[in-house]
């Protein structure tokens, strides 16, 4: 309760328009988030700034809500399945579907978690011959902030031999939450795990961090 008063003062200092000074000090909001951190994050010490915003963002929803402060449904508004949502997660938080097949593969070792390309060779009937999916699942995840990959950078340089930086429409990054474009996750020796992710609900506000 403590980080939001402080919050909230700071916010009103910012827009306040009799303001005798150009500038606010944001000391006690400083402080206030370094108290509740356990000194995560404190002055002096640099930190990543999605960190911040996601800490931040899931210790307000958490305030509110064990403060009573969620958002009643309209008159004749449809109930919703949970909890009534707070501010926060009725502006910032959507749903993402994930549906996976664990999937055993011939002809792949695996040593840990990670990206794997396979490559069976032969045409798409040999692919499907060597591959067994032994289970799948779905589950719908909900998110504040939605993380995009960027493709690997390429290692040819133009031809003023300078490192070539392509330009990437948003489009093309997003398409990893059509439903469609799977992503193979290795889990064991010969088996993967194929993940699809789908959209199934934007907040009013997208927060994208583009990794």
């Amino acid at each position: 309760a403590v980080l939001l008063c402080r919050f909230a003062e700071l916010l009103r200092k910012i827009w306040n328009p009799r303001n005798f000074r150009g500038h606010v000090s944001p000391h006690e909001y400083v402080q206030a988030v370094s108290d509740a951190s356990d000194k995560k994050f404190r002055i002096g010490k640099r930190g990543d700034a999605l960190d911040f915003l996601r800490w931040f963002l899931n210790v307000t929803s958490a305030t509110l809500r064990a403060g009573g402060a969620t958002i009643q449904r309209r008159p004749g508004e449809k109930k919703s399945s949970g909890p009534e949502p707070t501010v926060i997660e009725k502006i910032f938080q959507g749903k993402v579907r994930m549906t996976s097949e664990k999937v055993v593969v011939q002809g792949i070792e695996a040593k840990g978690p990670k990206q794997v390309g396979i490559n069976l060779g032969g045409d798409a009937k040999e692919k499907e011959a060597g591959e067994k999916i032994i289970s799948r699942k779905s589950k719908s995840v909900p998110f504040i902030i939605l993380t995009l990959d960027l493709p690997p950078a390429p290692l040819f340089k133009d031809a003023h031999d300078r490192n070539f930086i392509p330009q990437i429409p948003l489009y093309s990054i997003l398409e990893k939450f059509n439903g469609k474009t799977t992503t193979d996750v290795a889990v064991g020796a010969g088996t993967i795990e194929r993940r699809t992710y789908k959209l199934t609900k934007l907040p009013q506000h997208l927060i994208l961090h583009i990794k």
